[in-house]
C-alpha cells in the first residue's frame, strides 16, 4: 500500500504541474509566441535550457560557462522553472521559463542552446542558431524513432520539428553518430559535432586526481573513511517504481565485505523522477543525491556506481571506477520502452535482481573488470579528451560571425 499511495501522489503533483503548463500555453505562449517573432534579433543573446528549466547542470552548464570564460560579453539568459530554488553565476541572468519575458528571450536571442527536445514556442528565424546539446552519451535504451510507438505523438511532433531546426548537435562517439543519424529525425544540413560532451571534460580532466576527489568530498560533507557508492537510475514513463526497489542496506553490507570498508549510498534519480525521491527512506548511511544539481561532481567524489538503462554508466566510467548494472525490471522496461541490444554487450556487471547485485559485488576482481572495459572502449572509442567545451563555444563564435 505504501508504494501505490507514493504512486499516486508522485503522479497527481505530475498531473498539476502539467496542467499550470497547458493554462501558460493557452493564455499566453500560443498568442504572444507569434507576436514575439517580430522583435529583432539581438546579437550578443544567447538563451539556455536545462531539461525543460530544471536547474543549473548538465553540458548546458558548462557551456555557459565557458561562454564567460570567453569575457566577449555575451547576454546569457537562462531558462527556470523556479527562480528561488537554483544559483547562477553573476554573469547569468535567469528567467522563469513559463512568462511571457521568456519568450521575447527566445525571440531576440541569436542563440538557443538546449539538452532535450521542444516544439519551440517562437519560431527560428533564419539569423538564429540552434545548438542541440542532447543530455546523453550512447545509451541502452531506445531513443525517438527507434521508439516511436511508445513515445506519444506529442513528443514525436516535438522531436521532429527539434530536429529540422538544430543547426549542430554534440556527440561524444561513433555510436552516438550513428544513433543520431538513424532516430533523431535531423535535417541533412545537421552538423554533428563530434567534440564530446561539455559535462564531461569536468570528469575528462580529473581522472586519479587526488585534491579534486577531496575537494568534492568535502563540498558534499562526505567523510573520508567511507565508500560512497552512487546510485542513478534512470526515470520510467509511467513512474513506476519497480525498478528502484534495491535493497540498499544488504547491497551496502555487500560492498563492505567486498572492499572492507564502511559504505553508504548515494541516491541521485533522474531530473524527471525527482518528485518520486520521497519513497526512499533516507538514513545517515542513506543519502539523498537527488537534491545535488551537478551530476558530474557527484560522479568525481562517488567511488562506484549503480544503474540500470542510464547512459550515465559511460560518463562515470571515464572515471576508471567500478560501474555495476542492476535492471529489476528487464522485461518490463524492455516491452513497455524499449532496450537496444547492445546492453548486451556493455562490459559491466548485470544483475536483474538483488541477490544477482550482491553477488556480482562480492566477486567482483578490478584486473579482469578493467581489462574488459579498456577492450570495450578501443572497439568503441569515445571523444571526451577534457577540451569539448572549448570546441562548442569556437563553433557557436564561428556560427554568430557566420550568421550577422
Amino acid at each position: 500500500m505504501r508504494y501505490s499511495r507514493l504512486e499516486h501522489i508522485v503522479t497527481s503533483g505530475n498531473i498539476i504541474e502539467k496542467g499550470k503548463r497547458k493554462i501558460y500555453k493557452v493564455l499566453l505562449e500560443y498568442p504572444f509566441g507569434k507576436l514575439m517573432y517580430l522583435f529583432p534579433i539581438k546579437e550578443n543573446r544567447i538563451v539556455i535550457d536545462n531539461f525543460g528549466g530544471k536547474g543549473y547542470g548538465d553540458s548546458t552548464k558548462y557551456i555557459a560557462e565557458g561562454l564567460i570564460r570567453k569575457n566577449c560579453q555575451y547576454d546569457i539568459i537562462w531558462l527556470v522553472d523556479n527562480l528561488a530554488s537554483y544559483s547562477f553565476p553573476p554573469q547569468i541572468k535567469p528567467v522563469k521559463i513559463d512568462s511571457l519575458q521568456a519568450l521575447y528571450m527566445r525571440a531576440t536571442a541569436k542563440v538557443w542552446i538546449d539538452n532535450v527536445r521542444h516544439l519551440h514556442p517562437v519560431r527560428k528565424k533564419k539569423q538564429q542558431i540552434y545548438l542541440q546539446a542532447w543530455h546523453a552519451p550512447f545509451g541502452p535504451k531506445k531513443a525517438e524513432a527507434d521508439a516511436e510507438a511508445e513515445l506519444g505523438e506529442k513528443y514525436v511532433k516535438e522531436a521532429k520539428y527539434d530536429g529540422q531546426i538544430a543547426d549542430g548537435i554534440i556527440s561524444n562517439s561513433k555510436l552516438l553518430d550513428n544513433q543520431f543519424r538513424r532516430a533523431f529525425w535531423l535535417s541533412k544540413n545537421v552538423e554533428i559535432l563530434k567534440f564530446g560532451l561539455p559535462r564531461n571534460d569536468f570528469l575528462a580532466q580529473r581522472i586519479g586526481d587526488v585534491e579534486e576527489y577531496k575537494h568534492f568530498r568535502e563540498k558534499f560533507k562526505f567523510d573520508n573513511e567511507s565508500l560512497y557508492v552512487l546510485y542513478a537510475p534512470t526515470f520510467r514513463d509511467d513512474y513506476s517504481l519497480d525498478g528502484y526497489r534495491l535493497e540498499f542496506e544488504k547491497i551496502a553490507d555487500a560492498f563492505s565485505k567486498r572492499f572492507n570498508k564502511k559504505v553508504k549510498i548515494v541516491v541521485r534519480l533522474h531530473p524527471n523522477a525527482a518528485l518520486q525521491s520521497g519513497f526512499i527512506n533516507y538514513t545517515d548511511n542513506i543519502i539523498n543525491g537527488t537534491i545535488y544539481q551537478d551530476m558530474q561532481e557527484l560522479s568525481l567524489a562517488c567511488d562506484i556506481i549503480i544503474s540500470d538503462y542510464s547512459s550515465c554508466v559511460f560518463d562515470f566510467a571515464i572515471l576508471k571506477k567500478p560501474v555495476f548494472i542492476c535492471a529489476l525490471d528487464l522485461k518490463t522496461y524492455e516491452k513497455t520502452r524499449g532496450l537496444l541490444p547492445e546492453i548486451f554487450c556493455f562490459p559491466f556487471p548485470m544483475a536483474e535482481s538483488n541477490e544477482q547485485l550482491i553477488k556480482n559485488i562480492l566477486r567482483f576482481d578490478p584486473k579482469t573488470y578493467f581489462d574488459k572495459v579498456d577492450k570495450y572502449f578501443e572497439k568503441y572509442p569515445i571523444y571526451d579528451h577534457g577540451d569539448a567545451t572549448e570546441k562548442t563555444v569556437e563553433w557557436i563564435q564561428k556560427k554568430i560571425g557566420e550568421n550577422r
